[in-house]
């Protein structure tokens, strides 16, 4: 009896053994996360916040809302990716926090938090276009204040008007108003997002993806061009900061009338007059081989002879090339003149 009742118990042991270890394994629990888990930025700053899953992408169908404060908004929502802004400095000690719920089907199958630290935007300073000032008895100069960097998203430049002449002092003082003046240039943002599913990167054996994130990152640098472009082509109609059109005849500077325009027509012949007036000065100098205007005129190339211009006659021929080119000709931008001495010295074997 004894006997029989160890050799049931055994076998009780063993189907409870089995069943243990035939029972499935239990899941891990998702684990939502945004990335990075904590920021400190100061008033004005930007930052970009991404919703994770178990430390990768999230799977398609599921969904997140993302929650911000009164001192961090959500300024730019791309689904998985925001960007927030810091509008107000946050109490010490107590952050605010982003929040991010996700959603599958309709239905919350998670959330996270990002702690947002937010700091008074500290002030640089104002920086003028002169240290040093000398005027003559009724002489006026314009001075230019610049607010640097750019901690929000627009920032004003401002400039005092003319400063006023000396006067005989008889009597009471007469006080004069510098008018100010100023333009806002509004910060924007610029984006260009492609999806592109991981596995597919790690399995792309051609490099297709790679062609193609290189195409992404080119157009992202000429995209700064396009928009110059834009705005030279907007140039005789867009107002200035002083209510005239960029490109105008009507700008004033003082007491003076000033243009930053040309009435010469854009003709072949005018621009193959132009590089030849500017190899023409660069040639009249002593010591000039021969000069090649290049790059549309932008840049001058002069060659010299060693044996009539030394290294030191080098650097002041540049300087006074330049100087001719800027006294006698309108151009532009800048023209760049580039003085190349080149000594060479040859034999024969026989």
């Amino acid at each position: 009896m004894k006997h029989t009742f160890l050799r049931g118990t055994g076998a009780l042991l063993l189907a409870l053994i089995l069943a243990l270890s035939l029972a499935p394994a239990a899941l891990a629990e998702d684990a939502y996360t945004i990335t990075p888990a904590a920021w400190t930025l100061e008033v004005g700053q930007t930052a970009e916040l991404t919703a994770r899953l178990n430390g990768g992408a999230l799977p398609s169908g599921v969904s997140v809302e993302w929650t911000g404060t009164d001192a961090v908004s959500i300024k730019e929502n791309y689904g998985n990716i925001v960007q927030i802004q810091a509008d107000a400095p946050t109490p010490d000690g107590e952050p605010a926090l982003v929040k991010a719920v996700f959603s599958r089907d309709g239905e919350e199958v998670g959330e996270a938090k990002c702690s947002v630290t937010v700091r008074a935007a500290k002030v640089t300073g104002v920086t003028l276009n002169k240290t040093e000032l000398s005027l003559a008895v009724g002489g006026r100069e314009q001075l230019t204040a610049t607010v640097v960097p750019s901690t929000t998203d627009s920032e004003t430049y401002a400039w005092l008007g003319d400063i006023p002449g000396m006067r005989e002092w008889i009597g009471d003082r007469e006080i004069q108003n510098i008018t100010a003046s100023g333009y806002t240039i509004k910060n924007k943002n610029f984006e260009s997002t492609i999806s592109v599913d991981r596995n597919a990167v790690d399995d792309d054996k051609l490099g297709l993806y790679n062609v193609q994130i290189q195409a992404l990152a080119r157009t992202a640098a000429a995209h700064p061009d396009g928009l110059v472009f834009d705005l030279l082509a907007a140039g005789f109609t867009e107002k200035c900061f002083d209510g005239k059109p960029f490109f105008s005849d009507g700008h004033t500077a003082g007491e003076k009338t000033v243009s930053n325009m040309s009435h010469d027509k854009l003709t072949l012949d005018a621009y193959i007059k132009r590089l030849e007036k500017l190899e023409e000065i660069a040639n009249a100098h002593a010591g000039v081989e021969r000069t090649y205007a290049i790059q549309a005129g932008r840049e001058v190339r002069v060659m010299v002879e060693p044996e009539v211009v030394d290294e030191a006659a080098s650097v002041v021929l540049a300087h006074d090339i330049a100087q001719q080119i800027e006294n006698e000709m309108q151009y532009p931008g800048q023209v760049k003149v580039v003085v190349i001495r080149e000594s060479r010295a040859v034999d024969y074997a026989k």
